[in-house]
């Protein structure tokens, strides 16, 4: 009997301990709490802390509404959170190279294997003092939405003058290419820029249409889609320097592995939501034939003469990984 409750003492000392030295990380997403892209996070966060028990654990304190997205990167360098979860739009005056996600063909998989995911991740320590850990959810492709059917040159090209469509600075060239005009508007005020009419259209991945119920208001989706979902998951660097080897390996595998299965379930889902819009009266307009290939030679290569202006001494070293 004492022997038996001694055994029980020492478990309990052994589980208070492990719970002490357990590691508490302060995440948080650039989108609304309930967006679809921080659901998303918040399985890789439910993985890490499966299989980090007692080692290291990440709380997700909050999307959007608790830090201003452009105002998320700041409070990651400087450690008021530990784990940031952003597309890279939001910090591109700081980290302009971070681009070439959006604008790669590209999977993480294939840039962990071609040498292109350390050259950037040097990059991100340096300028941000992150370290790179994952791109999730990538391969989601981006579209143009409009509230109107586009127009077209008598060549069957896009003819978009006119148009005022919601932008970041990875659609800004392309769409000034069109004849559309760029409106600046935060991710939060889409919804009532579409009902008031103040911009007739939106440049966005394809899943986010019916998760924010733009489909009220759009009715036509251009393909082909183009770029890509470039949602990274950096952490501060002072933060990440601190953990233990145990605690880091534990979130690096787990960040390696949730990108394939975010990428997996993706190239799926995507054809679901087509035929989801499809059924809520939203019209695929198709570019053909040469019309396609321009389309496309000029998203892409806006991008990295973006790239090359912003980061010339990077520009070459970039290409040559990320471009297909």
């Amino acid at each position: 009997m004492k022997n038996s409750i001694l055994l029980a003492i020492a478990g309990f000392l052994i589980a208070g301990t492990a719970h002490a030295d357990e590691v508490a990380l302060k995440a948080i997403s650039s989108f609304p709490r309930n967006y679809v892209f921080t659901r998303s996070f918040d399985k890789f966060i439910e993985k890490v802390n499966k299989e980090g028990a007692g080692v290291v654990k990440i709380t997700l304190v909050g999307g959007a509404e608790a830090i201003p997205p452009r105002q998320q990167p700041l409070a990651l360098k400087n450690g008021v959170v530990d784990i940031l979860y952003e597309p890279p739009n939001f910090y591109l005056g700081q980290v302009p190279e971070g681009d070439a996600f959006s604008a790669s063909q590209k999977t993480p998989m294939e840039l962990r294997k071609n040498g292109g995911w350390n050259y950037v991740a040097d990059i991100y320590e340096k300028k941000l003092n992150a370290k790179l850990l994952g791109w999730f959810d990538s391969g989601i492709g981006m579209h143009i939405f409009t509230t109107a059917e586009p127009k077209r040159k008598a060549d069957g090209s896009l003819d978009l003058t006119g148009v005022k469509l919601r932008s970041t600075p990875i659609f800004n060239e392309l769409f000034k290419s069109l004849g559309a005009t760029n409106v600046d508007m935060p991710p939060a005020d889409i919804y009532s820029g579409l009902e008031r009419g103040v911009i007739n259209g939106v440049g966005a991945p394809i899943n986010t249409v019916l998760d924010f119920g733009w489909d009220k208001f759009v009715r036509y989706r251009i393909d082909p889609s183009f770029y890509q979902a470039d949602v990274l998951t950096i952490v501060n660097l002072d933060t990440w320097n601190k953990l233990s080897p145990q605690a880091r390996e534990i979130l690096q595998k787990a960040a390696i592995a949730y990108e394939k299965e975010s990428y997996e379930f993706w190239q799926t889902e995507q054809d679901k939501i087509r035929k989801e819009q499809a059924a809520k009266g939203i019209t695929a307009v198709t570019l053909e034939g040469k019309n396609k290939d321009t389309f496309l030679s000029v998203a892409y290569g806006s991008s990295w003469d973006r790239v090359g202006k912003s980061s010339p001494q990077h520009a070459a070293q970039l290409k040559k990984h990320f471009a297909d």
